[in-house]
Order: C-alpha cells, then structure tokens, then sequence
C-alpha cells in the first residue's frame, strides 16, 4: 500500500487548483465567524446557528479538497461495483441518484426562496440559495456519471468547466455572507430621554 498524499487519487486537475479552492472554503469559514461576530446580538439563536453550521460545512469540505476525499469515496465505490459484478450496470444507478439530488435541491431552492418572499428577507436568500446549489453540484458531481464528468472536466477558453461553476457558486456564498454586515442601515429609531434629550438608535 502506497504512502498517504493529498491528490494522490485520480483528480483531473491540478493540485494547485485544489488548494486554491480549499482557500476559498477556509475563507468562507471565517467569514461566517467574522459575519456572526458582527451580527451578534442581532440574528437570535436561529442566526448564529446558522452561520456556526455553515463554518463547518465549509471548514468540512476545505478538508475534504485538501486530502480529495470525493474522489477517494467515488473510487472506493467503483472498485466495489467491479468487485461486487455491477460495474457495467452502475450507470442508470447514476443517473437515478443524479435526478434525485437535482430534485432536492431544486426543492431547497425553491423553499429558501419561499420563506424570504414570507419574512422579507432578502439575504437569506442570497446566502442559502447559492449554499444550497453549492452542495446539490458538489453532490451530483461526486457521483460520477461519465456524461457529467465529460461536461465538467472539458475546458473552454483554458478554464475546466468544473472549476468555474464551483468558483462561481463561491463568489456568489461570499457575496450573500458579506452583504448582511455591510448592509446600509435599515431604520433610524428616534426617542427622548428623562430631559427631554433627543437620541437615536441604527437598527
């Protein structure tokens, strides 16, 4: 058995990129941390377990990058279908689970969505939508199936399909976890004191 290296599987890009989007994964951690720091006090109990669950997800899946644990898992699996027989009927098995986690998240999606509309709440849309499609990609795309590995592996203009979509989801994570703490103002909340002294709240 050979020695323990991150990448050491078949990945079809190169370990910088790994690292680069791992980066990325860590970063978003801590902009959660920092985004609850912020808003301490501000989100309730709700809020603050929310962005605690998304540090993890993505400190989780920084590591994951890191030591290519997809691939690791995917071909895990393939050895176990041609040991077990069904390697050749593996395919529509694929593409079962394909439809069925494109459904749900197409449904989280649409959920998200529903509940901002509800509480008016635009950010939550803009930080759990892109959440939600991040993990339906990275989820189809860990399944394997060769039509999609084609697609996502290819590269257009010298950029592999696969890492632009995950970057861009990124960017767009990034863009819904930063815009709550540098929000403007919503409302400026007058009241007097005891002597009659004007003062102001920014809520």
């Amino acid at each position: 058995m050979g020695p323990f290296i991150p990448f050491a599987v078949t990945t079809r890009v190169g370990p910088s990129s790994h690292w680069i989007v791992a980066s990325v994964y860590i970063w978003l951690a801590m902009v959660c941390v920092w985004s609850w720091r912020e808003d301490r006090g501000l989100g309730g109990r709700i809020g603050s377990w929310a962005r605690s669950g998304l540090a993890a997800i993505f400190a989780t899946l920084a590591v994951g990058r890191v030591f290519g644990l997809q691939w690791r898992l995917a071909e895990f699996f393939r050895r176990r279908a041609v040991v077990g027989g069904w390697y050749d009927e593996r395919r529509g098995f694929q593409t079962w689970v394909v439809l069925a986690v494109a459904a749900l998240a197409a449904a989280v999606v649409i959920a998200i969505v529903a509940v901002s509309l509800r509480r008016k709440s635009p950010r939550t849309l803009a930080v759990f939508a892109p959440v939600a499609t991040l993990l339906g990609f990275l989820a189809v795309r860990a399944v394997s199936l060769h039509q999609i590995d084609h697609l996502l592996y290819r590269r257009v203009a010298g950029v592999e399909v696969n890492l632009a979509v995950e970057l861009t989801l990124l960017a767009l994570v990034a863009a819904g976890l930063i815009w709550g703490p540098i929000r403007a103002p919503t409302s400026i909340v007058a009241r007097d004191d005891e002597r009659g002294a004007r003062h102001y709240t920014i809520r």
